[in-house]
């Protein structure tokens, strides 16, 4: 407007040339950040350096930097009033340079050979081509209408001129508007995991941040409320069956509880605890449910089964030496007799901490399964994981790295020199001992 003071309040007249300038710069200046974070990770990738996502502090900063730069632009086309041919120099110089740029990372990308259109680098290769494709059929495009549009009106003062302009205007603004919808469809199309996190990202607004505080609401003004005449929906939030219990500790609102999650046995009466299908059908549901049924049922072999095939993981809440029963560990998917083993594979041996005591954490045993249920290692590797198999120790501490034990005949103390030489032998032979022997082991 402040260009052309005449043609102010024609046809399109939000639709100028410096809110163009200002979309175009932003869109182009975020598609440029994408791009040079994905070639470094490439490129380090590449030179087999482990590089991590870009933290918070370092994308704020990115992000801040661009608003100023923006500001900067708004103070120059509206407070400093620069001249038309600052402002075309903003509009040439930023896509094509940026353009410029993106061609060479994907150039120095191409270099590598890592992203490729199949495998794991699928989805990253198809994201980086988008934003080639958003400048090429898109911003480009849109930066150069919006370029003829101000030519025109310098060289063209008449009213068919700004039509002209008017027009080439609405096109390069609805151009740069319809590559956030393009980079949307891509983004969701290609990378599963952005959409998981919108889908994840609506699901949270519209249940905890609205349906939520109704339910919640509903729970603490009303006597006696019933978990029955909720919908399923809610019933796998913690803290709306947590206050219904709470509000309606009855025997009906606690088992209609358990009957839909599991874990909701936590909350159930000792009775229900040492309820054999009560339990049952709470470790079918979540099979880490077995922590809290009574001691007696833990120990119960369909009970523990039922609990292992749900959830893997469970096993570490069996008592009654089930944690470690090879039938069970079998069950879980972590036990392979080492007598069994395939000679022709090569063995890798996982180094973990012990993983299936009721107080330790679950990370070794996700770890292997994740190892022996994977494609590759499954059918290439025999995989050895010391926790699936029980044995002792000479160690009065266990794991005292100070204890002169380092599984040879010579530093080993147990007493019985047959546990110190040949196959380790089930509940007798030391662990280290045990663990020194698969490594050794041609």
């Amino acid at each position: 407007g402040h260009f052309f003071p005449e043609y102010e309040g024609h046809f399109f007249p939000e639709y100028d040339a410096e809110i163009n300038a200002l979309n175009g710069f932003w869109n182009i200046c975020i598609n440029v950040i994408i791009g040079y974070e994905i070639k470094k990770i490439v490129l380090r990738s590449h030179q087999r350096i482990g590089t991590n996502p870009p933290i918070i502090k370092r994308v704020l900063v990115q992000c801040l930097t661009l608003y100023i730069l923006l500001i900067l632009l708004v103070l120059g086309f509206t407070y400093w009033r620069w001249t038309i041919n600052i402002t075309l120099y903003w509009l040439f110089l930023f896509p094509f340079s940026s353009f410029t740029y993106l061609l060479h990372a994907l150039w120095r990308i191409r270099k590598t050979g890592i992203l490729s259109l199949t495998g794991r680098t699928r989805s990253l290769t198809i994201y980086f081509h988008r934003i080639l494709l958003v400048f090429v059929i898109f911003l480009i495009p849109g930066q150069c209408f919006g370029i003829m549009a101000l030519v025109i009106l310098v060289v063209n003062h008449t009213k068919s001129g700004l039509m002209a302009a008017d027009r080439l205007l609405f096109t390069s603004t609805c151009l740069i508007l319809l590559q956030g919808g393009v980079t949307a469809v891509v983004a969701m199309a290609f990378k599963p995991d952005i959409r998981t996190s919108a889908k994840k990202i609506m699901g949270f607004y519209l249940f905890y941040h609205i349906q939520k505080k109704r339910w919640l609401l509903n729970v603490e003004k009303s006597q006696n409320w019933r978990l029955i005449n909720a919908p399923a929906r809610i019933l796998h939030d913690k803290e709306i069956i947590k206050r219904a219990i709470q509000n309606n500790p009855s025997e009906e609102n606690i088992l209609h509880a358990i009957r839909q999650t599991g874990w909701a046995l936590q909350y159930g009466l000792q009775d229900m605890k040492d309820n054999f299908e009560i339990v049952l059908g709470a470790v079918g549901k979540w099979g880490a449910a077995l922590q809290h049924a009574s001691t007696n049922l833990r120990c119960n072999d369909e009970i523990v089964a039922t609990a292992v095939r749900q959830m893997p993981t469970a096993l570490q809440f069996a008592l009654g030496g089930r944690n470690q029963s090879k039938n069970f560990l079998k069950t879980a998917g972590i036990f392979e007799d080492i007598n069994e083993y395939n000679a022709d594979k090569p063995r890798i041996i996982l180094s973990t901490r012990f993983s299936l005591g009721e107080n330790t954490s679950t990370t070794a045993t996700i770890f292997a399964l994740l190892m022996k249920q994977h494609p590759y290692f499954k059918q290439s590797f025999n995989i050895y994981f010391p926790n699936a198999y029980d044995k002792n120790t000479c160690d009065p501490e266990w794991t005292n790295i100070g204890h002169m034990c380092r599984g040879t005949f010579e530093t080993c103390e147990m007493d019985d020199d047959e546990l110190k030489t040949g196959v380790p032998q089930e509940q007798r032979s030391c662990w280290r001992y045990a663990y020194r022997y698969q490594l050794e082991m041609e």
